[in-house]
């Protein structure tokens, strides 16, 4: 049975945010469902360890965390991966799976049909997240080396990124080069959902108020 062909399993359902187009989303039920959370509890959670950087949907992090990480800093810029889990493709998913687990082609293959829908990650599966993490290991590597060398710290939380800095970060190359290290990873940034500004107004997207003093963000309540 695989994620494509299981009709019964699956539905595809969508969800409405108020201000946002509709976001697709795949419920699974059935002897699917059980499969992807039984792999994902025994044999995933264990062999992949999550990115340094990712604060959503990683056990024992969450977004006040990821918020907190930018803590002293003047400036927040912000970025969102467009269409995330449906550009992650069946063949980085597979790749995945034939290098990181070590898995036999065959087994490769099967593994990713079961873990994806319509031939790319999707969400609403169990397995997404940490699939799409691991794939993002090399990308938050690489994002976080430019932001040393700018003296910057650097954060995700699923698809959304954040750069902090006491310096306004939009009037340094971070921002291009972002876009450029997402592009060359077959990713893009959504051109509404990009920019930068004070710290305390750009917290609060990332989930925390704050106070400034003296110019310095700090934690008012979580």
């Amino acid at each position: 049975m695989t994620a494509e062909f299981a009709s019964d399993d699956v539905k595809e359902l969508c969800v409405y945010d108020v201000g946002r187009k509709p976001r697709p989303v795949i419920s699974v039920g059935g002897d699917l469902r059980c499969f992807q959370e039984r792999f994902y509890r025994n044999c995933l959670r264990h062999r992949m360890k999550p990115s340094a950087f990712s604060f959503g949907c990683v056990p024992g992090r969450h977004i006040v965390a990821n918020a907190s990480r930018h803590l002293g800093n003047r400036y927040v810029y912000k970025t969102d991966i467009s269409n995330f889990y449906p550009s992650i493709s069946i063949d980085r998913v597979n790749r995945l799976f034939l290098k990181q687990l070590r898995c036999s082609p065959e087994v490769s293959s099967i593994l990713t049909r079961l873990c994806t829908y319509d031939f790319h990650l999707a969400l609403g599966l169990v397995t997404s997240p940490v699939l799409a993490d691991q794939i993002l290991l090399k990308l938050d590597g690489r994002i976080a080396g430019l932001c040393r060398v700018y003296d910057a710290r650097y954060s995700r939380f699923v698809d959304d990124i954040a750069i902090s800095a006491n310096f306004d970060i939009e009037r340094t190359p971070i921002p291009q080069k972002v876009e450029e290290i997402l592009e060359s990873h077959g990713l893009r940034t959504h051109p509404n959902k990009t920019g930068g500004g004070h710290g305390n107004r750009m917290f609060r997207r990332l989930g925390m108020r704050c106070r400034c003093r003296r110019g310095w963000l700090r934690p008012s309540r979580l």
